[in-house]
């Protein structure tokens, strides 16, 4: 996330030399970056944050309970605690972080705001609560995970405690719950939607296409893969 002068990096799932490579591909100086966002504590989103951290002399902001294992590391001291649904500056962006329902110590997502830009990212989500839809209606673009086809997870080669959990109201998004979703927050001011957290086992851009089909073409739809993630898109 990049606004006037100030670049947030949101979770840290990769290893500090991959994350570099990622950087370099879209010509970001680590030395740019003002900080690390942790939405929770789930190795796929904090495994490179102890090492980055402290290669980069980055804080590292999250809630107490998303920041837990980062605590026993050595990055102890780069850590900025804040509370589920408070709002943070840095530089002229606002962050306003947003309690979500998934199987972590106190997760978050955050809705990003720069001058009269919104910029929503919602993923690691089980279902989605009024007050979740109420925060994502002001975006004008959104990244949301469309996580599973029910089907495919169901019929999957997960175990099925696996199932269960990513299934269920504390896991991930359905592409029919981000169907829906989307059709909540559906307001004028919505331009741009990045679909990402695509299972490579249980999912098909085919089967959210389909979902997704009937949305106002007016709508820019895209899709960010978990090897090529996606390009910089403008707010």
């Amino acid at each position: 996330m990049q606004g006037n002068g100030t670049t947030l990096l949101v979770d840290c799932g990769f290893s500090a030399k991959e994350l570099a490579r990622r950087l370099n591909l879209m010509a970001i100086d680590p030395l740019e970056i003002d900080a690390i966002l942790i939405t929770h504590e789930h190795g796929d989103h904090i495994r490179g944050a102890d090492v980055f951290s402290r290669q980069w002399n980055l804080p590292i902001y999250g809630t107490e309970g998303s920041l837990q294992r980062l605590a026993f590391e050595k990055c102890s001291s780069s850590l900025r605690m804040f509370d589920a649904g408070s709002e943070l500056m840095f530089g002229n962006i606002k962050v306003k972080s947003v309690r979500v329902p998934h199987d972590a110590h106190d997760p978050t997502q955050f809705v990003f705001e720069c001058e009269d830009r919104t910029f929503g990212i919602l993923t690691d989500i089980g279902n989605v609560p009024d007050y979740v839809v109420d925060e994502y209606r002001r975006c004008n673009s959104i990244f949301v995970e469309a996580n599973h086809d029910p089907g495919m997870l169901r019929n999957g080669t997960y175990p099925r405690s696996v199932k269960d959990r990513v299934g269920g109201d504390w896991g991930h998004l359905s592409n029919a719950q981000t169907e829906d979703f989307l059709s909540r927050v559906l307001r004028s001011k919505l331009q741009r939607v990045v679909i990402g957290h695509i299972s490579e086992r249980n999912n098909k851009q085919s089967l959210i296409e389909e979902r997704l089909g009937g949305f106002d073409s007016s709508i820019e739809i895209s899709y960010a893969t978990q090897q090529s993630g996606t390009d910089w898109l403008s707010v």
